[in-house]
């Protein structure tokens, strides 16, 4: 496990969770203290939000406006893998995550179709999404084959590019998937440096429903 930013854990957000307030930090749950943080200052801070918790058992989450990107730095572990995995619980449209050199690439074009990719490259499948709703997705990395897993079903499995990781990775961001910044909602970002078999990400992916 390299990331576990947890929306419903109050104690993660610096300074303290206040309803629209803005965040200079989304810590991370890890052992490995990768840390997020606004990537260009007070401008791209999201806020805090729990008024409207319904669709999410109670608990709060993070709004982007469309300028808001987080951004870890260093983060060496990102680089030269056979496999990572990536889930996140999102509402909205617009990129949601990838590294520097556009690897871990997620994002949603549209009310209904997704961006994802690896290496540099970009696939789109269409008639998947609802912006208008929470959704889980998965995106599963494995020596360079790509599965993109929405809502706990496998809708895409590809091979592109290299069999790892870009050694050239240095940053993940969140709210940023290398083309377009995200407006919405974020809950939950979990990473794990390997690609997690079918009961592992299973596992992940029940507890986020």
């Amino acid at each position: 496990l390299q990331v576990w930013y947890d929306g419903a854990d109050t104690s993660t957000y610096i300074p303290s969770a206040t309803d629209e307030g803005g965040i200079t930090q989304w810590t991370d749950k890890s052992n490995f203290a990768h840390n997020a943080n606004p990537d260009g200052g007070a401008t791209a801070r999201p806020s805090y939000e729990n008024t409207d918790t319904t669709d999410t058992n109670g608990y709060g989450y993070l709004e982007f406006d469309g300028n808001d990107v987080l951004s870890v730095n260093p983060f060496t572990q990102l680089q030269s893998q056979a496999g990572f995995t990536v889930f996140i619980v999102h509402k909205g449209t617009g990129g949601l995550t990838a590294t520097n050199t556009d690897d871990l690439k997620v994002g949603i074009d549209s009310a209904t179709s997704m961006t994802y990719g690896m290496n540099g490259y970009a696939n789109t499948q269409s008639g998947l999404t609802d912006a208008d709703q929470w959704m889980y997705t998965t995106l599963v990395f494995n020596a360079g084959n790509t599965i993109l897993r929405l809502k706990g079903t496998e809708v895409a499995n590809v091979t592109q590019g290299a069999a790892t990781t870009n050694a050239g990775n240095t940053t993940f961001y969140i709210g940023y998937d290398g083309n377009s910044n995200f407006t919405g909602f974020i809950a939950e970002v979990i990473l794990f440096n390997k690609a997690l078999g079918s009961t592992e990400y299973a596992n992940v992916e029940n507890y986020l429903k």
